[in-house]
C-alpha cells in the first residue's frame, strides 16, 4: 500500500475531512495538495509527511510501516475524531456544545480519548488555574470540555453566565452548604456558585497543542 492511501485510510477512520486535517497541521497544507497526496499523485517531503502524521495523532514511522505492510492498521487513535478548539467568545458553542454548522472553529486538536460529538476545547488564556502545588493548567495548554458529563464536587468545570456572556474555567468545591467556583491560583477570588452561573460541562483533560506555539 502506498503512503497516500494510508493517510486517506487514517483520515477517514477518524472521521476527518480533508480540510479538517489541513487545519490540524496549522494550515501548513491546502486541501487540494493533500487530496493529490492521498491519491499518490504527489509524494510529500519527509517534513510534510511528519506534519500530516502529527495531525493524525500517529508517528511517521507508523504510517511508513503501514504502507510497507510491516504493521497492522490498529493504532488506538485511528477512530478518534479531531476536537474543535473554539473561541472564548463563541458563546453559542460554550453554552450549547459543539455544532458542526454553527460553531466557529479556530483549529482542531487530537484528544487523548474519544469524546462525544458535543465536546469542544478551549485555549488556556490566563493564569487563574496555574498552581505551584498540585494540578496546574498553564497558558499555552488546551482544556477539553465534555458537556454531557454532570459536574460533581471537586471536578474541574466550565461555568457560563448568560447575563454577562462570560465563561469561567474553575474547580467546583463545596463547604457542605454552598458550592463555589475556585481558582487554582490564590490571586484569583473564589466565587459562590449562584443562579447566575450555569455549569456547562466537565473539563476532562488538558493537552498541549505544540502547533499552536509555532
Amino acid at each position: 500500500m502506498k503512503i497516500g492511501h494510508v493517510i486517506r485510510r487514517l483520515r477517514r477512520a477518524q472521521g476527518k475531512t480533508l480540510q479538517q486535517l489541513c487545519d490540524a497541521t496549522g494550515d501548513r497544507l491546502q486541501s487540494g495538495y493533500l487530496s493529490r497526496v492521498e491519491r499518490d499523485e504527489m509524494a510529500p517531503s519527509v517534513y510534510i509527511a511528519a506534519e500530516i502524521a502529527k495531525a493524525l495523532g500517529v508517528s511517521l514511522d507508523h504510517i511508513i510501516k503501514l504502507a510497507s505492510g510491516q504493521e497492522e492498521d490498529s493504532h488506538p487513535s485511528e477512530n478518534r475524531r479531531l476536537l474543535p478548539v473554539v473561541s472564548w467568545n463563541d458563546h453559542e458553542t460554550i453554552s450549547g456544545g459543539y455544532r458542526a454548522n454553527t460553531s466557529r472553529v479556530e483549529r482542531w486538536v487530537c484528544p487523548p480519548t474519544n469524546m462525544p460529538e458535543e465536546a469542544f476545547a478551549l485555549d488556556v488564556v490566563d493564569t487563574s488555574m496555574n498552581s505551584s502545588d498540585g494540578l496546574s493548567f498553564s497558558m499555552g495548554g488546551v482544556i477539553v470540555i465534555d458537556p454531557t458529563k454532570m459536574p460533581q464536587s471537586t471536578d474541574y468545570v466550565l461555568a457560563y453566565s448568560p447575563a454577562h456572556k462570560k465563561a469561567l474555567f474553575r474547580r467546583l468545591v463545596t463547604d457542605g452548604i454552598d458550592n463555589f467556583l475556585s481558582a487554582q491560583n490564590p490571586n484569583y477570588p473564589m466565587r459562590t456558585l449562584t443562579d447566575e452561573w450555569l455549569l456547562i460541562g466537565v473539563v476532562t483533560a488538558q493537552i498541549l497543542d505544540l502547533r499552536s506555539n509555532n
